[in-house]
């Protein structure tokens, strides 16, 4: 199973290549021996008639002439020889061959029962022509033939015993029929390739639209023509699609609405925390009132990132990055950019918006942070790397979770809300690339963003 290609594409066309193969193989065997048999065949029928066509001549001759005439007619393969009537040797039945049952049959119809007294091949007590079979065996020859024997009865008594060595033939076929063997062969093959891909062709489109669906649940549906599986399956994947677009919309709007609509009770009751008298009561509300209020502009951020509107457009990414840099050193802290990277195909607002959550964890965090970048012909990489304690090993993913937060380093003072890695993620998904944590060597967490060239520039 190691052997077999990977796709579906080409294991179906293994597998009926080698089938096909495997049958033509076998049809040209069977067309070699039949051309053999028949080969075969026809030369002991044409001896046969040459028998007869000699059998005529010696009768119209006498013993001193047939025994003249019967060595000036022989070679190495046809052997004829002459006995007298006193000298005659017993019968020999047919055996069983093919090639011998015809050579028989035909001495019958042109001799007649009286006159062909046994035929088959060469019996024990008749010379054989044994440096003649040799030769006419020869080292490369598949299957020797069988030598021919009949023994005729003329009018006076005699009798005359003819051997026959058919050449051996090694199966071979015309030139002709070899190319239309291949002919037919390169035909079917070709007229597989074509069937098996419409067969297969079906399902990369699949494939394709499942993966446009995973970063843009509003690309356009798959065409419903073909045949009616085709059909069938393209409209329920439209119809899936229509669904979970459905779904994430509602989704949305609904966070969306409920975020909304909390900002104004939330400002009624700062508004109200105001008149209190007691002031530390007062801090307390207004604390928790931020907090809340930071958590409601998160929650409309990520709504805002599930709803992806913002078209494709070239990024100078060099750019973005600085503009970054120059924000967070106004603020104070200690932004680092290393590398560069050629413009890549984005949604710039949704890129810059998960690079700047990726910062703030960093600075927040880990005291500083470090953007590098990576180029490729394929891929764009930006690593985020800050000089904290890093996060335990089994929380590198609970963390991106939304609403999810890591207690020990996220408290309600740094106004965390566990919204941040979350949005940061479903940016680099929407654009078809990924985003990861892990614990750098020499401490500090590292958050790798890659982001696929050629997927992105399609989206």
């Amino acid at each position: 199973m190691r052997l077999l290609p990977k796709s579906l594409f080409g294991r179906m066309v293994t597998v009926l290549v080698v089938g096909l193969l495997a049958a033509q193989m076998v049809s040209l065997a069977i067309l070699l021996s039949e051309h053999s048999r028949l080969d075969l065949d026809a030369r002991a029928t044409r001896v046969a008639q040459r028998i007869s066509d000699m059998v005529v001549t010696f009768e119209s001759l006498g013993p001193a002439d047939r025994a003249t005439l019967a060595p000036l007619i022989s070679s190495r393969t046809f052997n004829v020889s002459v006995s007298p009537a006193e000298g005659a040797q017993p019968a020999h039945e047919a055996e069983s061959d093919h090639t011998a049952r015809t050579f028989a049959s035909a001495l019958h119809k042109s001799l007649g029962p009286e006159r062909l007294v046994a035929t088959g091949t060469i019996p024990p007590h008749v010379p054989q022509p044994e440096k003649a079979l040799d030769e006419f065996r020869g080292p490369f020859s598949r299957q020797p033939s069988v030598p021919l024997y009949a023994q005729v009865a003329l009018g006076d008594g005699s009798r005359i015993y003819f051997t026959y060595i058919p050449p051996t033939t090694a199966g071979g076929v015309s030139s002709r029929a070899i190319t239309a063997l291949l002919t037919q062969l390169v035909v079917i093959v070709t007229l597989t390739l074509i069937a098996v891909h419409w067969a297969t062709r079906p399902l990369s489109d699949l494939a394709g639209a499942a993966e446009k669906i995973g970063t843009n649940v509003d690309s356009p549906p798959l065409d419903e023509s073909g045949p009616t599986e085709v059909r069938e399956a393209a409209r329920a994947f439209n119809r899936m699609q229509t669904r979970i677009a459905n779904y994430l919309r509602d989704r949305t709007r609904l966070l969306a609405a409920i975020s909304h609509d909390l900002k104004t009770p939330i400002t009624r009751l700062r508004l109200r925390s105001e008149l209190l008298a007691d002031e530390q009561l007062k801090e307390k509300f207004v604390r928790d009132l931020q907090e809340l209020e930071t958590m409601v502009g998160r929650a409309l951020e990520y709504a805002k990132g599930q709803d992806v509107r913002e078209p494709v457009q070239p990024i100078n990414v060099v750019a973005l990055v600085e503009s970054l840099q120059d924000d967070y050193r106004e603020g104070g802290a200690n932004v680092e950019v290393e590398g560069t990277a050629r413009s890549f195909a984005g949604r710039p607002l949704a890129i810059k918006q998960c690079l700047r959550n990726l910062v703030d964890n960093a600075v927040k965090y880990g005291e500083r942070a470090r953007i590098i970048l990576g180029d490729a012909e394929e891929k764009l990489t930006i690593r985020i790397r800050d000089a904290g304690s890093g996060i335990p090993e089994d929380m590198l993913e609970r963390v991106f979770d939304p609403f999810f937060r890591l207690e020990e380093s996220r408290n309600r003072d740094t106004g965390g809300t566990g919204l941040g890695l979350s949005i940061a993620r479903n940016v680099a998904e929407t654009h078809a690339g990924t985003l990861t944590l892990h614990n750098a060597e020499g401490g500090g967490l590292e958050a790798t963003l890659t982001l696929p060239r050629r997927t992105a520039e399609a989206a």
